[in-house]
């Protein structure tokens, strides 16, 4: 249900995520909250209200949102500059989608 209120957003804004980018941005920024300390302590001393009022709570899904953006043109930029990385990508994502979508697809 937050995948969809968080793409809904974006396209109030927009932005129109397809093929999964909303759903992979949004738990992608989901890891990097709930990986942090502070934040599991602040989670159960407030409630969903008084953490979206808290500078220190939007300062956390600031971090997070940096975060994963960084992470992710990191690896763009790995994957399109190492041709080994690249071929390996490839090849993974071809098996996985003959799986998924290939004629021994369940």
């Amino acid at each position: 249900q937050a995948i969809d209120e968080v793409n809904k957003m974006f396209a109030a804004n927009g932005l129109d995520l397809g093929s999964g980018a909303g759903e992979a941005w949004t738990r992608a920024v989901w890891g990097a909250l709930t990986d942090d300390d502070e934040v599991q302590a602040m989670s159960a001393e407030n409630t969903g209200d008084q953490l979206a009022a808290s500078p220190k709570f939007k300062d956390k899904v600031t971090g997070a949102v940096v975060a994963v953006a960084s992470d992710s043109a990191a690896m763009t930029e790995a994957a399109m500059s190492n041709p080994e990385l690249y071929e390996g990508l490839v090849e993974l994502l071809a098996k996985v989608t003959a799986i998924v979508h290939g004629n021994n697809a369940a």
